[in-house]
């Protein structure tokens, strides 16, 4: 944990007192009590930010010195939960050069250290996220020995709960990984079931009571839409001509703008999300599948298209886009960046993050190639035939569904999450089972 926190440093140095982008401008607002709470962004990750900033600015005096005091925390949180992953790894006897190489990766990988010094609710996220698999590892594969223990009984439902609340999507990689986790156990189908159903209903009791009492708003319902919005606008910007009177006026009532097809980008939602007519949607839900099914039918092709430019990033390897910030939002909260150091490496070291033109380098910030080696440790299972540990796996391809049908075609931080666990897929390929021993012996 020393070690990695140190290697952080220089960045913290560099950037002082984080990074901040508009996401976090907003965030920090809700935090310090100058905007109305909603859940666009994880109310538990704005409380957080709250704790800390709050905190901070009492102690020092001033803002920067909050946002400093929350950085701190971030890096001690996350190089925590990294030196737990490279524990967890040396309890599975991993082999020493494969723990030393994830030890390099956590410290030296410049997304790590940027991250950890940015106020994103996708870091915290992507610490939480490998947690949860290691304890689904360890439910999955020796599940006796899991149950004897309340103390992973325990563990498990405060992680589960985390991932709920981390990042509006944790809820869909918790709940639809239990299905599965029970069909397979089903012979612990009364333990099972009752520790799923008290960390549902926990969940549901937590939030309903948090968002009562702090007034929190719910976040927009275009932001679950992306897909279908993108395919609607494409229609318009490249058929409008084709389509009837009356398909036009049923698409312009549910968009504040006359031609959506104007506001149509291949690669990002935003533009057309931000002209859905939020009221009118919500009251004609089924008018609004009706109209999408009907240009379906007729526009197949464009809707496939469609769905490739806004999610390519996720899965091809060679797809190009900025990797991480490195400046702070210009912003009234008072909060400015302020290096004290130089930090000349470090800029070396960040010039490279985004450059495209240095082969293997540049793969090492590609979301599509960190995709496909998950894809190759999870065949490396089924060809061992461990097909128990196909279950690991489904809580990062649940979560990278999600991603596929977020608002931007390939954007790191959403995925960062594939990044943190991506040397616990790889280690659970050494780790060797009584079965193996048994061979060797």
């Amino acid at each position: 944990m020393a070690l990695i926190f140190l290697a952080w440093l220089p960045y913290f140095l560099r950037y002082y007192p984080g990074l901040l982008t508009s996401d976090s401008i907003v965030q920090l607002s809700q935090a310090i009590g100058i905007s109305e709470l909603t859940n666009h962004h994880p109310i538990f990750h704005t409380g957080i930010i709250a704790l800390f900033v709050n905190i901070g600015q009492a102690i020092f005096g001033n803002i920067n010195a909050g946002v400093a005091f929350y950085t701190i925390a971030q890096m001690l949180i996350m190089s925590g939960i990294f030196a737990f992953i490279l524990r967890y790894l040396s309890k599975k006897q991993v082999p020493v050069i494969v723990r030393v190489i994830t030890l390099l990766y956590y410290m030296f990988y410049p997304i790590n250290a940027l991250f950890s010094v940015t106020m994103w609710k996708d870091v915290l996220f992507a610490g939480i996220l490998p947690i949860f698999i290691i304890l689904c590892v360890d439910l999955i594969t020796n599940t006796e020995e899991f149950f004897s223990k309340k103390k992973n009984i325990v563990s498990y439902i405060i992680v589960s709960l985390l991932v709920f609340f981390a990042r509006n999507n944790g809820m869909y990689v918790v709940v639809l990984t239990m299905p599965f986790i029970i069909i397979v156990l089903r012979k612990y189908w009364k333990k099972v079931i009752p520790l799923f159903v008290s960390i549902i209903l926990l969940y549901a009791i937590i939030k309903t009571s948090v968002f009562a009492i702090l007034d929190v708003k719910n976040g927009s319902v275009a932001e679950m839409l992306s897909i279908p919005l993108q395919q609607i606008a494409r229609v318009v910007k490249y058929h409008g001509e084709e389509l009837d009177e009356e398909t036009i006026n049923k698409i312009n009532s549910f968009f504040n703008c006359e031609n959506i097809g104007e506001k149509y980008n291949p690669i990002i939602s935003d533009p057309v999300k931000a002209e859905l007519n939020v009221d009118y949607f919500n009251d004609n839900k089924s008018e609004f599948i009706s109209l999408w099914f009907n240009l379906l039918t007729r526009y197949f092709k464009d809707y496939v298209e469609s769905f490739i430019s806004n999610s390519y990033g996720y899965y091809y390897p060679e797809a190009s886009y900025w990797v991480a910030n490195r400046t702070m939002e210009p912003n009234n909260l008072g909060v400015e960046q302020t290096p004290l150091i130089n930090g000349n490496i470090v800029s070396i070291v960040d010039s490279l993050i985004e450059r495209r033109d240095i082969p293997i380098l540049y793969m090492c910030f590609s979301i599509g190639t960190a995709f496909w080696l998950i894809v190759i440790c999870l065949g490396y299972k089924i060809l061992n035939k461990e097909y128990k540990f196909i279950l690991v796996y489904l809580p990062i391809f649940i979560l990278w569904l999600t991603i596929v049908a977020s608002p931007v075609f390939c954007e790191y931080r959403y995925a960062y999450s594939m990044f943190t666990s991506l040397p616990i897929y790889i280690s659970l390929n050494f780790i060797k089972n009584k079965k193996d021993n048994r061979k060797e012996e």
